[in-house]
């Protein structure tokens, strides 16, 4: 089968003119008892750890896709190092919900942001739902089951770096699409013009910047290894101030290139609307 997820990188998003990444949609709660039953021997002791969500989300970002998990809030308490959820909520790369059915969720905003999902879930009971005919397309044609595969660490180490820069934690994940299409968006593609929008607010500078937090993220989780829930709980809030203040501040700086590169976008994007609007008027 194709693998059509380890392309080389980009030079600039431009050079994705005539196809485009979507944006990566996880399903969380799915997403996390697959990679626990996989890794532990007995599945009805396995526990879910977000570190894992961190491990994947890392990977798919070193290979320039922009990423969405989606979590129902209730169950932030089953999982594991739970405050890294927090974390990655903070970076824009994860949604909670307010709702226990957060299937529905995922399938919509994939739909109305031109995503694919990551699931092994069939979504059977949504199509018993009235969705729309978008949402049933991404139901049928662009969700992605996640391979995974278990790793066993080597003694004393909690992380393992890969040469491709990934952090491997507690299994090796790979994507595989039969069509490009499911992870990409084409010209001839319906909804191209939406997910070059998406891409265009993914920035180079951006994607780095959230690929440092995330591996900030796994020295935190060594950090508070065999603390106290005490002392455990300070590193914890300490880390998620901190990396809120990184976000900020990389949010308020922009370089003479990114300006100039919004200013042109935003340029072409009007002399678009004016061709529509006289090709209009020319009806």
């Amino acid at each position: 089968m194709p693998n059509y997820h380890y392309s080389e990188a980009a030079a600039s998003w431009q050079g994705e003119a005539e196809k485009t990444k979507r944006i990566a949609v996880i399903d969380v709660m799915n997403f996390l008892h697959t990679s626990a039953s996989k890794k532990d021997g007995h599945p009805s002791h396995y526990t879910l750890d977000a570190v894992d969500l961190v491990s994947f989300s890392l990977m798919l970002l070193r290979r320039e896709f922009d990423v969405r998990a989606i979590v129902p809030r209730f169950t932030y308490h089953r999982i594991k190092n739970r405050f890294l959820l927090y974390a990655l909520e903070q970076l824009g790369l994860l949604i909670f919900t307010g709702s226990a059915y957060d299937d529905l969720v995922v399938i919509r905003y994939a739909s109305e942001t031109g995503g694919f999902v990551i699931s092994r879930d069939k979504y059977r009971d949504v199509l018993t739902y009235e969705v729309t005919d978008a949402e049933k397309y991404v139901i049928l044609n662009r969700t992605v089951k996640p391979t995974i595969n278990p790793f066993h660490q080597p003694e004393g180490q909690t992380f393992s770096l890969t040469e491709n820069g990934d952090r491997i934690a507690n299994f090796v994940a790979f994507l595989y699409a039969q069509k490009p299409e499911v992870i990409y968006a084409n010209r001839d593609s319906p909804d191209y013009e939406r997910c070059i929008y998406e891409r265009e607010r993914f920035t180079f500078s951006l994607m780095k910047m959230l690929r440092s937090e995330l591996q900030v993220m796994f020295d935190i989780v060594e950090q508070v290894q065999g603390k106290s829930p005490r002392d455990r709980g300070i590193i914890e809030d300490r880390f998620l101030k901190e990396s809120m203040k990184r976000f900020e501040l990389f949010q308020t700086k922009k370089s003479a290139g990114q300006l100039y590169r919004e200013r042109l976008m935003e340029k072409r994007r009007k002399e678009e609307e004016k061709e529509k609007s006289g090709a209009a008027l020319a009806v």
